[in-house]
């Protein structure tokens, strides 16, 4: 990884178009990597760029298992 590669939160927020606390949730949620240069946080830019939100809404429950009649 090259330090070239890394953006602060503030400017992955206007690449994407959202509040810097966007990406800060998204950091805290495990969605982008953060690496700390001097301090400050920054992301990867590619990261950013390639990012696919999930969608919204409760994730769906997983299925239960059929049990078999005696």
């Amino acid at each position: 990884m090259k330090i070239d590669e890394l953006i602060r939160q503030s400017t992955a927020a206007r690449v994407r178009g959202v509040k810097s606390s966007a990406i800060a949730q998204l950091i805290e949620r495990g969605r982008l990597k953060v690496f700390y240069v001097d301090g400050v946080p920054h992301v990867l830019r590619s990261e950013v760029l390639n990012f696919t939100p999930e969608k919204p809404g409760p994730k769906p429950r997983k299925k239960a298992r059929k049990r078999a009649k005696l």
